[in-house]
């Protein structure tokens, strides 16, 4: 066995431990080369007026393509920036030139503005101190990011200077570490006005008088200077607002002079509002219209406190609409039916019961008005017929309305109701007819079951009244749903005033056990449309669970009828019951069994190719391409939306633009809830659906549609926001 060994001369062998020092420092010093040149922040440019570079909030990329940056500038001496919206000259800093690997593209945020006059023009932007937070949508993670970009700015004290300069940044690939300046950056964020940054902030109304624009607002804290920020795609000049505060500083009325380009002000116009105040704000879109009534020496002989009397007006018609509203068909069948059970009768019981209608449904309104309240003191976005996207209030309305049905046709009758009222009155005189009160009670269920159906509807009238109501404060609320509950309860109110009127209807007889039957038929394909609603917020197989129970407790109630067995009864309510719990099996589930199950059903409803899923980060993107683009906001349980869906939307001029690909669609499903399209909603201070909104290029912010659409509405809202073909 031999053994080899290698020698190397003491020359060879310095040479070689020589070269690798060499080739160590060298990658030492091109490392540590590396980390001077990566830097959370690029170099300061400096000038007689202002310093200002790019700060990142990480130190270096990690797993996120969102990397956030801002623009942070020193202004000396008064020196002042612009906003995104300058005023009345000036214009905002922004990037002209980028030449960068691995960037996507750069998203703006602004913090609330100030108001400054320069002589004598009116501009908003920053002063001192101020980050613009940004954010770089980088291409991949896994490669470093080289920003190299041209400034463009403007900086104004008595006179004004242009900035052009260069800012570069390297991120090199890392862990995404937070950088020192990320705190600074989050606070700066924090300054960004969104539709929810102001919480306590409602703005009750906004109009146009003649050339002047008036906005109502209120806060639950004491307003101090209040200001507001006009944008639209209008070139009309929007002047600084006459402030008006209330005694108790908690309500604010803005009057802003404007002047439209061409001496006239067409009849609408969206803009978005930023409001602001002394550290709060808040940014709106709206919809600039006309007010009903015109400015007059006489105004205030038309306002009651802080409730108009055409507000009054409105929430009074508009209950009277929801009478006439395809929703309630069943509830004007139901009345009719009573019309005629009326005739011939006493005309005290007559007046007695169609009052206790009116009561019924007035007592309604008034609860659904105490529940709005309370519910917005907890912070819940409260809109009309919210009730009906819980699953479990959909199940208990089916099952009630089968109740009524099956009543009809004389399977069981509500014995419930008359039972406690005779025991109630069984100590009372008879002098006092105690036998009436029983009866009464039917009557003024009748009235609460109107109620119920009423609220999937939405009208015009209905959604202006709600838009005061709900944006306001607890006064308003119940004062708007008491005027609705009223105008809703005129039919019953009317008859009870002349009973008299009841001559025209035709004696009874054998026609009205025709009509019993036909009522009850109409009910049922009531509580099937509540079943379809259902199907749209659980899975498949809970609603053939609760399907099952229910047609279990309607089996039991016939049989209790054949067999006269009131267990059947009992069984069948046990029935009806397990049938309401099952709707709701779903919140028994854990968090992440029940997101997935919501994203199944999303799934599901998005069978329509032509409309795309809503997403409102996407709108800019589309219209920002020239696109022309609709977001119908709808529910499978509001009707008016149906309505909307079948005469405009699924059919004529939306689908086919829609298939020509002329327009894009939208389709925001608040059959359940959602945060996104609450948000949406509320962004235009908007508390009820059916909800739609044209965008394009010549209407950023939106165009918002009527409730009730016509082709005419739906044709000039296109043409005023695409471009001129």
């Amino acid at each position: 066995m031999f053994e080899t060994k290698k020698y190397l001369s003491p020359g060879l062998s310095g040479a070689f431990i020589g070269a690798v020092k060499i080739i160590l420092t060298a990658l030492l010093f091109l490392h540590s080369s590396n980390f001077a040149l990566s830097s959370p922040n690029s170099d300061w440019i400096k000038t007689e007026f202002a310093k200002f570079r790019i700060i990142s909030g990480v130190e270096d990329i990690g797993k996120e393509t969102k990397i956030p940056l801002g623009l942070e500038f020193y202004l000396f001496d008064g020196w002042k920036i612009y906003w995104r919206n300058p005023g009345d000259a000036g214009f905002p800093p922004s990037f002209i030139e980028t030449k960068s690997n691995n960037l996507e593209k750069i998203e703006w945020r602004w913090p609330a503005p100030m108001r400054f006059t320069l002589d004598g023009l009116q501009s908003f932007g920053y002063g001192s101190h101020v980050v613009i937070p940004l954010t770089a949508q980088i291409k991949s993670n896994k490669e470093p990011l080289n920003l190299k970009t041209t400034l463009s700015a403007l900086a104004c004290r008595e006179i004004c200077i242009p900035i052009e300069e260069i800012l570069k940044l390297q991120l090199p690939i890392g862990t995404g570490a937070p950088s020192k300046f990320s705190k600074v950056l989050k606070n700066y964020e924090n300054l960004v006005p969104t539709a929810s940054s102001w919480p306590e902030f409602t703005l009750v109304s906004s109009y146009l008088e003649g050339t002047t624009i008036i906005l109502n607002i209120n806060s639950s804290q004491k307003f101090i200077e209040p200001d507001v920020f006009f944008e639209t795609m209008s070139d009309i000049h929007f002047g600084k607002p006459k402030v008006k505060l209330s005694r108790d500083h908690k309500r604010a009325t803005l009057k802003v002079s404007i002047t439209p380009p061409e001496g006239s002000v067409s009849v609408e116009f969206p803009t978005t509002l930023t409001f602001v105040d002394k550290g709060r704000f808040i940014e709106l879109n709206e919809i600039i219209r006309p007010s009903i009534i015109s400015k007059s020496t006489n105004a205030q002989f038309w306002k009651s406190d802080s409730i108009s009397m055409t507000i009054i007006l409105i929430s009074f018609l508009g209950g009277v609409i929801l009478n006439f509203m395809p929703c309630v068909l069943p509830v004007l069948m139901i009345k009719l039916l009573d019309v005629s059970r009326a005739v011939g009768q006493d005309r005290k019981l007559v007046r007695l019961g169609f009052l206790s209608s009116a009561v019924g449904i007035i007592a309604s309104f008034f609860v659904l008005g105490v529940i709005a309240v309370l519910l917005k003191k907890l912070g819940v976005f409260v809109t009309w017929g919210m009730q009906f996207q819980q699953p479990v209030f959909v199940t208990i309305s089916c099952i009630l309305i089968l109740a009524f049905s099956v009543s009809l046709l004389g399977w069981f009758k509500f014995k419930a109701p008359d039972k406690l009222m005779d025991s109630l009155s069984q100590q009372t005189p008879i002098r006092h007819n105690q036998a009436i009160w029983p009866k009464m009670s039917r009557h003024f269920l009748t009235g609460v079951f109107a109620t119920v159906l009423a609220t999937p509807c939405s009208a015009p009238l209905v959604g202006t009244a709600l838009t005061f109501a709900l944006g306001g404060e607890a006064k308003e609320i119940i004062i708007i749903f008491l005027i609705m509950g009223l105008g809703l309860a005129l039919p019953y109110l009317s008859i009870s005033a002349f009973p008299s009127a009841l001559a025209i209807m035709p004696k009874p007889g054998a026609w009205m056990r025709k009509l019993e039957i036909f009522l009850a038929i109409l009910l049922c394909m009531t509580a099937l449309w509540l079943l379809t609603v259902l199907s749209q917020q659980i899975s498949l197989n809970l609603l053939l669970l609760v399907i099952c129970f229910i047609s279990l407790a309607a089996l039991a109630i016939l049989m209790s009828r054949i067999l006269r067995s009131y267990l059947l009864i009992s069984i069948s309510v046990i029935l009806a019951f397990g049938a309401v719990i099952t709707s709701n099996a779903a919140s028994f589930l854990p968090e992440q069994k029940r997101s997935l199950v919501a994203d199944d059903l999303s799934t599901k409803k998005d069978d329509n190719l032509n409309w795309k899923v809503f997403h409102e980060e996407q709108i800019s993107k589309y219209v920002n391409a020239g696109n022309t683009v609709i977001v119908d906001v709808s529910a499978d349980w509001c009707i008016t939306c149906k309505v909307n869906e079948k005469l405009f939307i699924s059919n004529g001029l939306i689908a086919d633009a829609l298939k020509s690909e002329e327009l894009i669609g939208m389709k925001a499903d608040w059959t359940s809830p959602n945060d996104k399209i609450a948000n949406y909603l509320m962004s235009f201070n908007r508390y009820g659906i059916p909800f739609t909104v044209i965008y394009g290029p010549k209407a950023e912010t939106g165009i918002v549609l009527p409730e009730l659409l016509s082709e005419d509405a739906i044709k000039n809202a296109i043409k005023a926001a695409s471009y001129d073909k």
